[in-house]
Formats: C-alpha cells, sequence, structure tokens
C-alpha cells in the first residue's frame, strides 16, 4: 500500500503511517461515490464542489470541498470552460 520510499518519508513514525494509510483508505471511498457519476462528462465547478462536499459529509469527512480536489481523485480530468445557453461555465471533463 505504501511505497518504501513513502514510509521513509514518514520517517517511519507509526502514527504518520497510520493516518497516510486512513488518508488512502477516505480517498479510495470518495473514489468509490465519485464512480457512481457519468464519467467523461463536464461538470462545472459550483456542481463539483456540492457534489464532493456532499460525499465528504456521507463519508464522516471533515473536510470542505473545493472543485479542485477532482484532481486528487481523478488524474485525468480537465479543467475547461464551456459555453451552456451564452453563458460561460468553469468545470471539469471527468476522465478516469
Amino acid at each position: 500500500m505504501l511505497g518504501s520510499k513513502r514510509i521513509k518519508s514518514l520517517s517511519y513514525k507509526e502514527s504518520n503511517l497510520k493516518n497516510e494509510i486512513k488518508n488512502k483508505n477516505n480517498d479510495s471511498k470518495v473514489i468509490h461515490e465519485l464512480d457512481k457519476l457519468n464519467i467523461n462528462t463536464f461538470i462545472e465547478c459550483s456542481k463539483l464542489k456540492f457534489i464532493l462536499q456532499d460525499i465528504y459529509n456521507k463519508l464522516g469527512l471533515k473536510k470542505t470541498a473545493k472543485a479542485t480536489d477532482i484532481t486528487r481523485y481523478y488524474v485525468n480530468s480537465i479543467l475547461v470552460s464551456k459555453r451552456i445557453n451564452g453563458k460561460k461555465y468553469k468545470g471539469y471533463e471527468l476522465h478516469k
């Protein structure tokens, strides 16, 4: 789960290692919830922030969502601007 370089960078401290594993487990839970969304679709930033906050709350994570958090879970997500009904929106194209 953690590579030798990461373990070394955490100074071999048990508390640091436990926190790192917990964070990885939380990330996988968030990804599982995000997988329920339509992938390869555009989601505007404000809606994405709302979706992420809802997932964080559902999982009991004490974290404030930002639209940019999506890049942590989907490294291939792309920030784009689109016009919808003549109005410009910033958002992300989600790609696994």
